[in-house]
Order: structure tokens, then C-alpha cells, then sequence
């Protein structure tokens, strides 16, 4: 994760598996870790700030079939506002 080009930290997660054919939310075990350059007390005050604008994450998720088939999904410097947005209005 970023702010205005800063690394926050990065995350982890997975695996889940997901059933076919269904539309549910699932939980996604996370792991975290803070950036190098950022100190918790930086954390708590962008954290408190409560305004998403100019955090962006990259998200790469491997999606694999039963029969073994897969494949890798990437997309660069995602906006965590459009993103939220996104997940609020699904």
C-alpha cells in the first residue's frame, strides 16, 4: 500500500477457496507488514486521517481451476477510495 507514492506497507493474503458458480463474500486471511520508512506514530496519524485520498495498492491474485489451470491477475496502483467504493456499493 501507498501514499502519494510512499510505501506504507505491504500485505498478504490467501488461500480461499471459492465455490463455483456463487456470489458470497468471503473472509481472506491477511498478513502485514509496515513499510521501512514509516513509523507507527506515522501510521496512527494516516490512519486517523480517515481520508483515502492518495492511497493506492497493487493487487496481484492467482486464480486456479480444478484441473490446474491458471492464471495471475495484476493491477498497479489501484485507488483504496474507488476500490472501497466499489466493495460498499456491491
Amino acid at each position: 500500500m501507498k501514499y502519494k507514492d510512499k510505501v506504507i506497507g505491504n500485505y498478504t493474503g490467501g488461500p480461499v477457496k471459492v465455490d463455483g458458480h456463487s456470489s458470497k463474500v468471503y473472509d481472506l486471511p491477511c498478513t502485514a507488514t509496515l513499510g521501512k520508512d514509516v513509523s507507527l506514530m506515522e501510521l496512527f496519524a494516516l490512519v486517523n486521517n480517515k481520508n483515502l485520498e492518495g492511497y493506492t495498492t497493487d493487487i496481484s491474485a492467482k486464480i486456479r481451476l480444478k484441473g490446474g489451470i491458471g492464471k495471475t491477475l495484476k493491477f498497479k496502483d489501484v485507488p483504496l477510495n474507488k476500490l472501497l467504493d466499489k466493495v460498499k456499493s456491491d
